[in-house]
């Protein structure tokens, strides 16, 4: 991976253009050696207006008069707008948030690329209108329209992909979005508005403003938002849930959290689980990293054994990680060669197998909550 100059992206993209702000500037942090990789202009309650006003216009305008095959093709077109820049997206999300190039590539890369072209593809097989026959032999129309402006807000964790994950299937939909990526990984999200231009989508169909929890609450909050899809930590999504059952506004949340299943794994398979750790790079809400053992060896859950593609930690989220492992500690849990703060990477976290005898919460960072199946207990709770 090339290493490059600090990048900066002073002006919001709405209504299919650059827009002028009086937001804050943001730094926008290289998560290996916390040196300065570009800035962001965070967007403003004033911002968040104009995008969803841009939106709520597009749908009156041509896009909402194009048919499904013109719409097909502009999802083909934006897809390979992210093709085309897939490498240079991929490498600039591993800056910013230490992802191991390897999975950057696919999650970041090429993976978006492919989600648009997935839904295009769906989006010829399905009809605006279907006739179902009901078990009494009633016939039911059911008729397909675009539920309005979605604001869609995604984690730093996977910038790339769970954004795609939400604009591909709302664009497919003939919706609008205004999408609010992370602050500490909002350089890439711009990979999408300048698709957005080489694609010609129309004006206003995708919109992006960069921020924080205000920005994202002035988002939920908006009089002419008609979907939220949210993916991020738990507190925040009862707040967004909350504000949107006020609202009666539909919504989707993905929120934080991983480790649903425990396993049962033998010694020798230990290693191995610090290498799915450390290769996924701990913040994975769908790795499987509770697990019981009969018996550990302590020696074998060192970094030494991780693959050299492996990310060594959390970023911005270590001093969390920190608190929660050293509440592991207090409870008699212990550590292999790992299970330490990185001395060469300031935001670095050593991936960690954590060896406890009791119940522990959820780390969503490059730490396996892993219990000594050699001391038995009833079961383990997030």
């Amino acid at each position: 991976m090339t290493a490059a100059g600090p990048s900066n992206r002073p002006r919001l993209f709405i209504d299919g253009r650059w827009h002028d702000t009086a937001g804050p500037s943001s730094p926008v942090l290289e998560a290996a050696s916390e040196e300065l990789l570009g800035r962001v202009t965070l967007a403003d309650t004033d911002d968040v207006d104009a995008a969803v006003q841009a939106a709520r216009r597009a749908l009156s305008g041509p896009w909402g008069s194009i048919d499904v095959q013109e719409r097909c093709a502009l999802l083909d077109r934006f897809a390979d707008a992210l093709r085309s820049r897939a490498q240079q997206t991929a490498e600039l999300v591993s800056r910013e948030n230490r992802m191991p190039i390897a999975l950057s590539r696919v999650a970041n890369g090429l993976g978006p690329a492919a989600i648009f072209r997935y839904y295009s593809r769906l989006l010829r097989t399905q009809s605006e209108r279907d006739v179902r026959i009901g078990k009494a032999g009633r016939r039911t129309l059911v008729q397909r329209h675009p539920v309005g402006v979605v604001a869609a807000i995604t984690p730093w964790n996977y910038p790339q992909g769970l954004a795609a994950m939400k604009l591909a299937p709302a664009l497919a939909a003939g919706c609008t979005v205004v999408l609010k990526p992370a602050p500490e990984t909002a350089l890439d999200a711009y990979a999408f508005a300048d698709a957005a231009i080489e694609a010609e989508l129309p004006a206003g169909v995708l919109n992006i403003v960069p921020g924080g929890r205000q920005t994202g609450a002035d988002l939920v909050a908006h009089r002419d938002v008609d979907k939220v899809a949210f993916t991020g930590s738990t507190n925040a999504g009862r707040e967004i849930g909350a504000a949107c059952g006020g609202l009666l506004r539909p919504v989707t949340l993905e929120l934080g959290g991983k480790s649903a299943a425990t396993q049962d794994i033998g010694q020798r398979d230990s290693v191995g689980v610090v290498r799915f750790l450390a290769r996924h790079r701990g913040p994975l809400p769908v790795a499987g990293h509770r697990h019981r053992v009969d018996r550990v060896d302590r020696s074998t859950g060192g970094p030494q054994h991780a693959d050299q593609q492996a990310a060594r930690g959390l970023d911005r989220d270590r001093d969390r990680v920190l608190r929660v492992v050293a509440g592991i500690g207090q409870h008699g849990g212990q550590f292999g060669e790992t299970g330490h703060r990185l001395g060469y990477a300031p935001f670095g976290y050593q991936p960690s197998l954590g060896i406890h005898n009791r119940d522990v919460v959820m780390i969503l960072g490059p730490v396996d909550p892993t219990r000594d199946h050699g001391q038995r207990s009833s079961s383990v709770v997030e």
